[in-house]
């Protein structure tokens, strides 16, 4: 499996739910200097392996919610929260998703220097366990 490929995927499912357009608003890992309005899907680590359920891989997601009032980039990461948080039974593209759990509700993270004003960040990481082929 690809390091972002699950992020990408991620992207596609946050665009197609209207939380944004993939690499206008909504991106995969990265958030450019503008707008200040946007989201980033980033994957990293996850659970450790489970030698009783081979099957399953667990993979994180951070979504970074960025935006110009620490108010907007609030709601915009609890309408991500309400969008992927217990959701389960899913296919994105290349991956079958059993379930998708928030490790905690989203947070602020701090400000984000800009070439204008500064931003306002909020944060929630997500444990995805996918279904794996075993062989």
């Amino acid at each position: 499996m690809a390091f972002s490929r699950l992020a990408e995927e991620a992207v596609d499912f946050l665009a197609a739910q209207g939380h944004g357009t993939k690499g206008t608003d909504l991106f995969i890992g990265i958030r450019p200097p503008t707008p200040a309005a946007v989201v980033s899907v980033t994957q990293f680590g996850g659970e450790p392996p489970d030698s009783y359920l081979p099957f399953v891989e667990q993979v994180a997601l951070q979504v970074m919610s960025r935006a110009a009032t620490s108010k907007d980039a609030e709601e915009k990461a609890y309408d991500i929260f309400e969008e992927l948080h217990g959701k389960g039974n899913l296919t994105w593209a290349s991956h079958g998703i059993m379930t998708i759990t928030a490790i905690a509700s989203p947070g602020y993270v701090g400000r984000e220097q800009l070439e204008g004003p500064d931003a306002y960040l909020w944060s929630c990481n997500y444990i995805v366990a996918l279904r794996r082929e075993t062989s």
